[in-house]
């Protein structure tokens, strides 16, 4: 007689810098895996900052998921502020099975290296593209970084590719992993995957980014400026404006020659709208286009593919390997290719409803945040503690 198999149910912590109620990348993958490891089964507890001293120090977060916040911030580049001991006795003394700190260069994660033989728990690390590699500043953080990075269970990547895997092959670092980034949006059935066609007489193109130098936002202007779009086309920038007031007059002023040169084209500027708003947009447009000067593995690229948008994009993070594992964007090195490319793909409703399909399908098939966070907890299951 067979004997059904106990489900393994973990203790888990993830260590982000930010969650909620900040706003940011690491921040939403940080908030998908926790909810899916909570909707599995499993304790999650998340040790974060108490970046505004109103939020409170411990709660619950949509009822599962308890958040203890800590009042520290800094790295062990730019030094650290605040009561880095209670972190640091918090880890040593806690009794999680698994700990997953979540990106690089920050105190989380730099907090942990000088007691990671005292902590006693299974540790797991993603890197999240190690950003300053190049930096002069942090030369040292990198050089002694490796010796670390082999004491972890695993590391887990986000591309093949990226600066972060590299670094890692090069010091012979072979404990890790590759597991992509996902998007959120509901799962569609299959029967209900559609056909994209463009209304030509109204083209609709979207950009979401926080409103900053290292997000683009002028590259994607002036790439609309050149667009041959003889019908009215509009141009929808969704982001905070986090950026500096120089770099926002200069994005102002690109919309004023956009729309003085081309009268049939608009630029419109949103921000503060509600996830639900900007999660229609996605359904609503019909080329995503990405001008991100910095990522490493960005989260509206899986976005854009969920929702069957075809999607355009500078060569920056892994986007190309996003390109080709949902089949539904073009990336290209430099903006005459990619004005080429959309040009293109604007009248071609053929390659953009197989794109668009491809996206959506592959969407379905692995890049969900529930298929992507239980390749976390297989990994996990692994290393659980025996009792």
């Amino acid at each position: 007689m067979k004997t059904e198999k106990k489900e393994i149910k973990l203790n888990i912590l993830i260590c982000s810098e930010y969650f909620y109620p900040s706003i940011g990348g690491a921040q939403k993958v940080s908030e998908e895996l926790a909810m899916n490891f909570s909707r599995s089964g499993h304790n999650v507890t998340v040790a974060t900052s108490q970046h505004i001293d109103s939020l409170k120090k411990s709660e619950k977060f949509k009822k599962k998921i308890k958040i203890l916040r800590f009042k520290v911030s800094g790295n062990s580049v730019r030094g650290f502020k605040g009561d880095i001991n209670s972190y640091q006795r918090f880890l040593i003394e806690s009794k999680f099975d698994i700990i997953l700190l979540y990106a690089a260069q920050q105190w989380s994660f730099d907090l942990v290296l000088p007691i990671i033989d005292k902590v006693n728990s299974n540790l797991f690390f993603a890197p999240c593209g190690f950003s300053k590699l190049n930096n002069f500043f942090y030369r040292d953080y990198f050089k002694k970084l490796p010796k670390y990075l082999k004491k972890f269970k695993i590391n887990i990547l986000h591309s093949k590719n990226y600066r972060d895997n590299k670094f890692l092959s090069k010091n012979k670092i072979i404990n890790k992993v590759i597991i992509p980034n996902a998007s959120d949006f509901p799962l569609l059935k299959p029967r209900k995957i559609f056909s994209r066609n463009i209304d030509k007489k109204k083209i609709k193109i979207l950009n979401v980014s926080n409103l900053r130098f290292a997000k683009g936002q002028d590259l994607a202007i002036i790439i609309f400026l050149f667009l041959k779009i003889k019908k009215k086309a509009s141009l929808f920038l969704y982001g905070n404006h986090t950026g500096s007031k120089i770099y926002l007059y200069y994005l102002f002023f690109l919309k004023f020659l956009t729309e003085l040169l081309c009268k049939n084209k608009k630029i419109i500027f949103i921000k503060n709208t509600i996830r639900s708003d900007l999660v229609s947009k996605f359904y609503n447009s019909d080329i995503f286009l990405f001008t991100s000067r910095i990522e490493c593995s960005p989260l509206v690229l899986y976005e854009s593919a969920s929702a069957g948008l075809p999607f355009v994009s500078t060569n920056v993070g892994n986007a190309n390997e996003i390109s080709k594992w949902t089949g539904c964007g073009i990336v290209k090195n430099n903006l005459f290719s990619i004005v080429y490319s959309i040009n293109n793909l604007i009248f071609k409703d053929n390659k953009l409803n197989k794109m668009s399909i491809s996206g959506k399908k592959n969407f379905i098939k692995r890049y969900n945040w529930k298929t992507i966070s239980n390749e976390y907890l297989k990994i996990f299951k692994k290393f659980k503690k025996k009792n």
